[in-house]
């Protein structure tokens, strides 16, 4: 079913690192204008500057992976974001306002994000490349680097800085490490939000 849409919509062209965490916190940003994420007792903001993803911290990229996997596309399709390659045109994603929608499509007013209730301030709809851009391939990523005993977060900065094999000047950025205190020389970590 292809949608006719008032030319209300909203959005802008934008450029995104090639960079997994530069994209998966594009994917948070655009998750941002959808639900009202800002409007929550946590400042996220620093998690979705995607133009600055080489500024953000260990505890803060882990803080947004967690995020993100509560922000599952499989969960939030047909609820506030919908695969429409019609409607998003010559663009991989476009934001509408919940108002231009026809009056036969229905949205949620608003989701449960973790243990939290929030408003669905927009709509989204993309297409698949969008999907696999923005959120599998960077979640895939971040997977196989924790996963791998040997790159367990031992260097950080010289694997999100690289891309294309060109090595990125050094971030101005304070970086804040996490370490493990433990008595064992395990360098995994867990973390847990509830």
């Amino acid at each position: 079913m292809a949608l006719v849409l008032n030319d209300k919509d909203s959005g802008s062209n934008v450029i995104v690192p090639n960079n997994p965490t530069a994209k998966l916190m594009y994917y948070l940003n655009c998750m941002c204008k959808v639900l009202n994420l800002y409007q929550t007792e946590y400042d996220i903001t620093r998690l979705t500057d995607f133009r600055r993803y080489v500024c953000i911290s260990d505890e803060d990229l882990a803080s947004m992976i967690i995020l993100c996997s509560y922000l599952d596309p499989g969960t939030l399709t047909d609820v506030c974001i919908f695969q429409d390659e019609v409607a998003c045109g010559n663009k991989v994603n476009k934001f509408c306002d919940v108002n231009t929608l026809p009056k036969n499509m229905a949205t949620a007013k608003s989701v449960t994000v973790g243990n939290v209730k929030v408003k669905v301030l927009k709509i989204m709809f993309y297409k698949m490349a969008f999907i696999e851009t923005y959120y599998v391939e960077p979640l895939a990523y971040f997977i196989a680097l924790y996963d791998t005993p040997s790159s367990r977060r031992q260097q950080p900065q010289q694997t999100f800085h690289q891309t294309d094999n060109v090595q990125k000047p050094q971030s101005p950025c304070k970086t804040v490490r996490m370490t493990n205190n433990s008595k064992n020389n395990d360098n995994r970590s867990c973390c847990c939000i509830l």
